[in-house]
């Protein structure tokens, strides 16, 4: 459990660290794919050369199904986390609306969780065997095409 809980808030670190410095559109990068798919940690932390050794990120997200499917424990951590993750987007949206940049109708949460389920569905095409060419590929059109309806011209 503590494992998965230093990975977890790890990732968010680096989450919250990208948005903190980052307007909307650069959701489409290289760099925020990279952060939500869990690819190259271990260049910004060495302790996760190891972890990543032990969990690639393929394996650990295998594994974390898995255990909510088997742990009620694992699966109540996992869903706060998996919340705190929507949320924390969800507020940094609902802070560029606040400035302007996204429009005031948009539903922030809706928005957030929106990303995050592509996220989660090019993560099982990963599992299923699609190229990570693709998935980055795929990833940065369809931010593009939501922020192209979410961003205020």
């Amino acid at each position: 459990m503590e494992v998965i809980k230093f990975y977890v808030e790890y990732t968010q670190k680096d989450l919250v660290t990208f948005l903190n410095s980052r307007p909307p559109q650069d959701i489409s990068t290289d760099e925020f794919f990279d952060i939500m798919f869990n690819l190259e940690q271990s260049a910004s932390f060495e302790n996760f050369k190891i972890l990543d050794k032990l969990f690639p990120p393929l394996d650990f997200n295998l594994a974390m199904s898995e255990l909510m499917t088997s742990n009620p424990l694992m699966k109540e951590e996992m869903t706060k986390y998996y919340k705190d993750s929507i949320k924390l987007m969800a507020d940094y949206f609902e802070s560029y609306k606040t400035k302007g940049l996204i429009k005031k109708d948009i539903d922030s949460f809706s928005l957030s969780m929106g990303i995050t389920s592509i996220q989660d569905g090019l993560m099982a095409a990963m599992q299923m065997g699609i190229e990570i060419s693709d998935i980055r590929k795929s990833w940065k059109e369809i931010t593009k095409m939501i922020l192209k309806s979410t961003l205020v011209k």
